[in-house]
């Protein structure tokens, strides 16, 4: 849920109930208090708009996923620093992050054009990008590997090789 960038993932406790393998209760470690969080989403809100507003709703969803990518390449400069380097906001409000911040704003965009993605992480876990639901196929987008080399050679991909 790329829009609820103030609860950190490494600080929700999980409790689990082992005789039926549900989990019982959720505990999230937010980053930020609640007025904080209310207005850094809207700013978020704010430059997520600004991109969905050059989308034209009509055309087709290849080309508005295109489109997505390549002003989040415009916008976002890849460095491993800083507080929200992980997540939509840093990507959006700070124009900065690593993989991880290129693919929840991206998703956090095509959702509210409409469109289905997900996003898959590499086999070692030391990257993630976004797959794009189109018909009855998945086709992958990687924004930070096709703002990094400076092209888009991988945009709307059925696997993701180098």
């Amino acid at each position: 849920h790329p829009e609820m960038f103030y609860v950190s993932a490494s600080g929700i406790q999980i409790y689990p109930n082992r005789s039926n393998k549900t989990v019982v209760k959720l505990v999230p470690k937010y980053t930020m208090s609640k007025s904080q969080a209310a207005t850094a989403t809207k700013r978020m809100n704010t430059q997520a708009k600004a991109i969905e507003k050059k989308v034209n709703r009509k055309w087709s969803v290849k080309k508005k996923a295109l489109t997505v990518n390549n002003l989040l390449k415009s916008r976002v400069r890849y460095t491993s620093s800083g507080a929200n380097k992980q997540n939509a906001y840093g990507a959006l409000v700070e124009g900065k992050g690593v993989c991880q911040a290129y693919t929840m704003a991206y998703e956090y965009i095509m959702s509210d054009l409409g469109i289905r993605t997900s996003y898959e992480l590499s086999n070692s876990g030391n990257h993630i990008w976004n797959t794009v639901k189109y018909g009855n196929r998945w086709y992958r987008v990687d924004v930070t590997w096709n703002d990094t080399t400076k092209s888009n050679r991988y945009f709307w991909k059925t696997s993701h090789a180098k």
